[in-house]
């Protein structure tokens, strides 16, 4: 009970002068409200049934002066005063001290505001001595507003909400309402005009977004980097034209931004905008770059012996996933597993294979990942298409992979992994079989790696860039973006190489922009008029001076003398700078590295550089 509590360590009861003085404070004080944390101890039971006497005195005087009054309301106002007088916090009865408290707390079920008590109530208001003292305090009866408000903490606005004090907690009042439930930020729901990007290019967030007009651009620009077009109601009479575009049609020439433009004239401004848009957001990417999460399609070929577990796809999949938080179902992972033992499993694989071609065409995918793990044999670089047989490298693209896959390729913009190991392009200069493959089928890009044993962590950063910058913000692969993703690769460049074979026709790459609106038909003619198809080979190899000079690893120890640990870098004389030369300092034996033929240096970093060597 709250009118009577006890001290945990037993307390005596207040004396008589005690008594007295919390009297005194009460009465000063009639009109506080009472605290959830009352003082643990007890009153005598003759000065709480006296006080229960004075609270009904006073209840009865007080009923007996509104009782005409109460008489002339009608019966819906004595239902709304029922309800308010339930509300109205019952004052403390001077017996009781009232102390300082960290919330607030309402009238307990057991008190009552009639002019009466009840034998129940006085019973329940009693103290019983026998009784054990509390082990814990009363439990706080939760606010209605409190709950509304609680729900309210955390959000994206100027105003404080009612929790914002000091203590946590809500103090008792009358006008403390809450107008509205605002939703959390984690459910607010992009408000996309068109079926384009679903965030903002420039702050990469959702909310309100206003899609650019111009054909294939697909960017998207939110109302809080550019709140001017909250004033402007979006019509089929203007066209909205992001700043990306802009500078491209610009030239990168300085030029006003209007950014709203009239739909008879692409050049001339929105006749009502007397002045240019004004932009507050930062790009927290390139400017020319884009966050497009338009359907993508991942599609994961893997040995039935080897694990699942701590794949690239998986690692790949997890990554993609925090770009499609608001359009799930536009990232979708295809896994096939293969294990092609006699030729009904041969022909069950390809039925299969046809269903997932089939089933990719009903996603409509802008683009496609398709990474092949298996294992591949040391010796002849045949790649396994099951636990114990293994074939070339056209064999397996042709059960495996299947023709209508590789076919499908060609229609929609894909790049294709090879996660095997290096021995498959590290025999010939680079995979000649690779390359044969390549060609026959015509496909769009391949990339492959070097490393005996490729290492799922080493190549993971490497693909975290290449699927961020490629297929979300549409950069165009080249010796830029291959120094940057390979600079951020970690651990890459001591693993292994990579080789990127790439189709470079006179329609380099098909438009991703055919493959949004679904004209798979233009995508199949402008391969078709491509005169013929070339293949160009580049193979990109870390170098450091004292830990791989171009790709090759310095031993640990000296192959004359065996010694760990002896070789010290030099300059020889007569030879190029940019010979990496070496001198064992126990037996003066001496190494040198040359720089490949054809190489270029990419861009030098703390760690080393990458170098491209372009094979064909």
């Amino acid at each position: 009970m709250f009118v009577v509590n006890r001290d945990r360590t037993g307390s005596p009861p207040l004396s008589n002068d005690e008594s007295e003085e919390t009297d005194e404070l009460d009465n000063t004080d009639e009109e506080s409200e009472e605290t959830i944390h009352q003082p643990q101890s007890y009153t005598p039971v003759s000065d709480v049934e006296e006080g229960i006497k004075e609270v009904i005195e006073e209840e009865g005087k007080e009923e007996d002066k509104n009782e005409d009054e109460d008489n002339d309301e009608d019966e819906d106002e004595d239902d709304d005063e029922d309800e308010d007088e339930q509300s109205v916090p019952v004052q403390p009865s001077p017996v009781f001290q009232s102390r300082p408290s960290h919330g607030v707390i309402h009238r307990p079920k057991g008190l009552s505001t009639a002019a009466t008590v009840s034998e129940h109530e006085r019973s329940a208001l009693t103290p019983d001595l026998t009784t054990p003292p509390p082990t814990h305090p009363p439990k706080r009866q939760h606010h209605k507003v409190f709950q509304m408000a609680q729900m309210s903490v955390g959000l994206r606005t100027g105003e404080r909400g009612p929790l914002d004090n000091a203590s946590g907690m809500l103090q008792a009042s009358d006008d403390l309402h809450v107008v509205s439930q605002l939703p959390s930020p984690v459910s607010v729901v992009s408000n996309v005009i068109s079926n384009s990007d679903v965030y903002c290019f420039l702050c990469q967030q959702g909310g309100d977004l206003v899609d650019c007009d111009r054909p294939n651009c697909g960017r998207a620009v939110c109302l809080h980097c550019i709140p001017d077009l909250q004033q402007w109601n979006m019509t089929e009479q203007m066209r909205f034209e992001c700043l990306a575009c802009a500078t491209k049609r610009g030239g990168g020439a300085m030029q006003v931004y209007h950014g709203l433009y009239s739909v008879q004239s692409a050049e001339k401004p929105w006749v009502p905008l007397t002045k240019g848009l004004r932009i507050l957001g930062k790009p927290e990417i390139s400017q020319t770059a884009r966050l497009d999460t338009s359907s993508l399609v991942l599609v994961h070929l893997r040995l039935r012996s080897l694990s699942e577990y701590g794949t690239i796809a998986n690692l790949v999949e997890e990554y993609l996933r925090a770009y499609y938080v608001d359009c799930r179902e536009f990232l979708n992972r295809l896994d096939v597993v293969f294990d092609l033992e006699g030729s009904e499993a041969t022909e069950g694989h390809h039925l299969h294979m046809l269903n997932i071609v089939s089933k990719i065409r009903s996603y409509k995918p802008t683009c496609m990942l398709i990474l092949i793990y298996t294992h591949s044999h040391d010796d002849t670089d045949d790649l396994f298409y099951s636990s114990h047989w293994v074939g070339t490298i056209d064999t397996f693209f042709k059960f495996v992979v299947c023709e209508d896959l590789m076919a499908l390729s060609r229609e929609v913009p894909t790049t294709f992994a090879l996660l095997a190991c290096g021995s498959v392009v590290s025999k010939a200069a680079p995979g000649e079989d690779l390359v044969t493959v390549c060609t026959r089928y015509k496909l769009p890009r391949v990339l492959a790696f070097t490393a005996p044993a490729l290492s799922s962590i080493s190549a993971a950063p490497f693909f975290f860039g290449f699927v961020r910058r490629v297929f979300i913000e549409g950069a165009t692969v080249g010796d830029l973006l291959m120094s940057e993703l390979l600079a951020s690769s970690g651990p890459l460049g001591r693993h292994s190489r990579v080789i990127l074979l790439e189709e470079t026709t006179q329609d380099h790459v098909i438009s991703r922009g055919d493959a949004m609106t679904g004209d798979l038909d233009k995508a199949r003619r402008k391969r078709a008029w491509a005169e013929s198809y070339k293949l160009t080979i580049s193979e990109y190899i870390w170098d450091h001076p004292r830990i791989s000079p171009y790709g090759n690893r310095v031993p640990m120890q000296c192959d004359t003398c065996l010694h760990l640990g002896t070789f010290v870098f030099f300059d020889r004389k007569g030879t190029s700078p940019q010979t990496h030369c070496y001198r064992c300092k126990h037996c003066h034996a001496e190494w040198s590295f040359e720089p490949p033929q054809d190489g270029r240096l990419l861009k030098e970093f703390n760690q080393g550089a990458w170098v491209k060597v372009i094979q064909q």
